[in-house]
């Protein structure tokens, strides 16, 4: 019921790969992709459904380029940012501008602009390293040994995360749900630690940990070496640092896609 130069399209298609993507962008006239020669269309906003319905894809597009949020099961912390950026769009620009259309193109664009979000990621997980680097030194552990620990510990977390995305990992097993504050050492030793080097490490068929379902993954970067302390009771870690290391990976949304930056 309002005046604004926006036109929704929703598809419903098989396939959502980035080349179906942006050629369903393309197959009506956006203002956004040529202003010069279609200085009289409106901005298009697409959305996309996967054929399972499973997901939602909002595309915003710019001289052809394509920024893409995906909505899966639940909105992330950033998603939600975007969306309640998108309520101020109104009170933030004035409709009666002679260059409020492309005023609102531009605020929509740089809504998806993720720079901003991954430079907030990394200095967050910045906050989560020192933290744990403290404590291992705090138990005796040296500088050097310490931070190569933490630094093969964030590096397979966030492979794993995006392992998730795919759905590669076992459903039954709850590998990273923390149960209690107190009991982090616990939860490394009972699921991280045969995660890491008894499942993704092992071929499925001489495993002893009851998981047949997540793959075996033959690049080393699993294997157990003396900086991963493997089944060392000096090893331990502070109160709450798992809850609040994985509520950080939580509040983001993993992309799997391969494609640029602006993608």
């Amino acid at each position: 019921d309002t005046e604004e130069p926006i036109d929704l399209k929703l598809f419903w298609v098989k396939n959502t790969t980035k080349a179906n993507l942006s050629w369903l962008v393309a197959l009506t006239p956006n203002f956004e992709d040529d202003p010069e020669n279609n200085e009289n269309a409106n901005i298009g906003i697409d959305f996309v459904l996967s054929e399972s319905c499973d997901r939602l894809y909002i595309l915003l597009s710019y001289k052809l380029k394509l920024r893409v949020l995906e909505l899966h099961e639940t909105l992330s912390h950033t998603q939600k940012e975007i969306l309640e950026n998108w309520v101020q769009i109104r009170r933030d620009l004035d409709p009666t501008s002679d260059t409020y259309k492309e005023q609102l193109r531009s605020h929509l664009w740089r809504s998806f602009d993720f720079e901003p979000v991954n430079k907030f990621f990394y200095s967050q997980l910045i906050q989560q390293f020192d933290h744990l680097v403290s404590h291992l030194k705090s138990n005796n552990i040296p500088e050097e040994k310490a931070k190569m620990f933490a630094v093969k510990l964030f590096g397979r977390t966030l492979f794993l995360w995006f392992l998730r995305k795919k759905e590669f990992l076992n459903p039954k097993i709850s590998y990273f749900e923390v149960k209690g504050e107190d009991n982090q050492t616990k939860y490394y030793q009972d699921f991280l630690e045969p995660l890491f080097f008894e499942v993704l490490n092992s071929e499925i068929r001489g495993r002893k940990y009851p998981d047949d379902i997540t793959p075996f993954l033959n690049g080393g970067l699993f294997e157990p070496t003396e900086t991963d302390f493997y089944k060392d009771s000096n090893l331990t870690f502070p109160d709450g640092f798992f809850t609040q290391f994985y509520a950080l990976l939580n509040k983001f949304n993993f992309t799997v896609d391969e494609g640029t930056s602006d993608y």
